[in-house]
């Protein structure tokens, strides 16, 4: 390939991921912290959140024994991830009547009021379960769907 059409792809290959990146990142919030459901159908998220919580079809049938259970989601804008599974998270939470907290996160994984600290956050979004109080379990970045980790709500 010759040299000057070879420049020219890889300026525009590096203009478009630029371009993505900024495009990615329109919705990012300056914000950090406890964020409502009521908030996510609203700017700066509802674009992303509405749509992927409105086509998420939860399926029925599981037995959740949802008493003494609080989840925390710790997610960012910023991040695909977060885009896709925290709306089928509390669309499925809402279901089964999950009690939750929503923490958005900055790049670093912090939030200005720290509620972070001593979770070990490392990646978003991470979805951490409590039983009376004591970690059960906790979601890393991605899964299959949240109704597969639902079985871990199965259990008396």
């Amino acid at each position: 390939m010759p040299f000057k059409p070879f420049l020219s792809l890889c300026i525009s290959v590096i203009s478009i991921a630029l371009f993505s990146v900024a495009s990615c990142n329109k919705y990012d919030t300056e914000i950090t912290g406890n964020v409502t459901v009521a908030q996510l159908f609203e700017a700066p998220y509802k674009g992303w959140f509405e749509s992927n919580y409105l086509n998420y079809n939860v399926k029925n049938g599981y037995d959740i024994n949802n008493e003494d259970i609080h989840i925390e989601v710790y997610f960012a804008s910023w991040c695909w991830m977060s885009r896709k599974y925290l709306p089928e998270f509390i669309k499925v939470a809402q279901m089964y009547q999950l009690k939750f907290t929503v923490f958005e996160l900055d790049e670093n994984k912090q939030s200005e009021e720290g509620f972070e600290v001593g979770k070990n956050i490392e990646f978003v979004p991470t979805f951490v379960v409590y039983r009376n109080n004591l970690e059960i379990g906790r979601i890393v970045e991605q899964s299959d769907n949240f109704e597969s980790a639902l079985e871990l709500l199965t259990q008396p």
